[in-house]
Order: structure tokens, then C-alpha cells, then sequence
């Protein structure tokens, strides 16, 4: 009676320190942030695709790849914009601290206009912070993998290799949407302080021209 060769093993997943190198992008040299710690955060279910049918599968690979692509274009935009504004917020707090240093060094200065210079410039430079921090060099993850990595997996059981990248594509997504949100919150609250600095000089000078 002839016999049957027993079907492949699944290949273990890889270790996690190669794969940390395989899906993450070090931006920078600070305190490492894995993709652990960001998955935690969203949520603690972990992705599993493991009843979708092969045909399926691939296309939600598919799927996975321009999703985190588009992360990765999006992260682009927005750290140009928050590069933008900071640029924009620094330098008007300089020159409204130039203008005020000026009109301070007159013979007769105008301490109202002075003081709400003053205030808003400061305001200003809170923001300018602000918008740096959310464009400051923080671990993303990228699309793609290292063949070397997928090689014995491919060779061993193709079907769980797309299944099990699909699974961790979607942990890439959940920990650049993460970084995502961070940076336009750090964004959003640099705006709102720009909006309260014109408030904040208007109120100054007109209080104490008033004084």
C-alpha cells in the first residue's frame, strides 16, 4: 500500500528580532518603540486571517499592501504640513519679538503695543514646539519584505506565507495610524495655540492701553 507524504509544516513565525528589522524603518536613534507596544494600544485582538480561503487571501493581501502604502503617503503629507507650520509660527514669533524689541528701544515706547507683541509671540513659539514635535523622526512602518525572510516560508506552505503576511501588514497599518494620530494631535494643538496667541495680544494690548 503506497503511502502518502504527510502535508508540510507551517514554518514558525520569525523571531522578533529579525522581524523588527524586516518591517520597521529606524528614523531615528531614540528609545525603540516596537510594533507590540503600539498593537497593544489600539486594541488587544490580534489579527487573524486564518479562516479566509486562499483566493481570498491574496486579494486581501492586496488590499493590505495599498492600505499601508497609503499610510506611508499620508505620514509624507503630513510631516511636510507640520514642518510648514512650524516654520511659519517661528518666524512670526520672532518678528513680532523684533518689532517689540524696537518699539521698547524708542524714546517713547508704546508698553501696551510691546506687551501684546510680546504675548503673542511667545504663543506663537508654543506652537512652533508644537508642530516640531509632530514632525520630529519617529519609528513607521514600511511596505514590502526581505526575500530572504519569506524564502523558507514561500517553499514550505505558500498559502499561510500570504496569510500570515496579510496578518502582520495589518499590524503595520495599526502602528502607522497610531503615529498618524499622535502627530495631528501634536499638530491640531499647535494651530489651536496660534489661534489663542492672536487672541491672547489682542486682549494684552488692548488691556493694558485701557489700564
Amino acid at each position: 500500500m503506497a503511502r502518502t507524504a504527510p502535508p508540510p509544516k507551517k514554518p514558525p513565525p520569525l523571531p522578533p528580532n529579525e522581524m523588527r528589522d524586516a518591517i520597521r524603518f529606524r528614523a531615528t536613534a531614540g528609545p525603540m518603540i516596537t510594533v507590540e507596544d503600539i498593537t497593544m494600544e489600539l486594541s488587544a485582538i490580534k489579527p487573524d486571517f486564518s479562516a479566509v480561503e486562499p483566493e481570498a487571501i491574496k486579494e486581501l493581501h492586496r488590499q493590505a499592501e495599498t492600505c499601508l502604502q497609503g499610510t506611508i503617503q499620508f505620514a509624507i503629507a503630513a510631516d511636510h504640513r507640520a514642518t510648514t507650520l512650524t516654520g511659519i509660527f517661528g518666524t512670526g514669533s520672532v518678528a513680532l519679538l523684533a518689532a517689540a524689541a524696537t518699539v521698547l528701544a524708542g524714546s517713547q515706547p508704546n508698553f501696551a503695543l510691546v506687551l501684546g507683541a510680546g504675548v503673542t509671540a511667545l504663543f506663537l513659539l508654543g506652537a512652533a514646539l508644537s508642530c516640531f514635535w509632530a514632525s520630529r523622526p519617529v519609528d513607521f512602518s514600511v511596505a514590502g519584505y526581505e526575500p530572504r525572510l519569506l524564502a523558507p516560508s514561500v517553499a514550505a506552505d505558500p498559502i499561510w506565507m500570504v496569510r500570515y503576511a496579510t496578518e502582520d501588514m495589518q499590524r503595520r497599518i495599526d502602528f502607522n495610524r497610531a503615529a498618524l494620530e499622535r502627530a495631528a494631535r501634536w499638530v491640531l494643538c499647535g494651530a489651536v495655540i496660534a489661534l489663542v496667541a492672536i487672541l491672547a495680544g489682542v486682549g494684552t494690548f488692548f488691556a493694558v492701553w485701557l489700564a
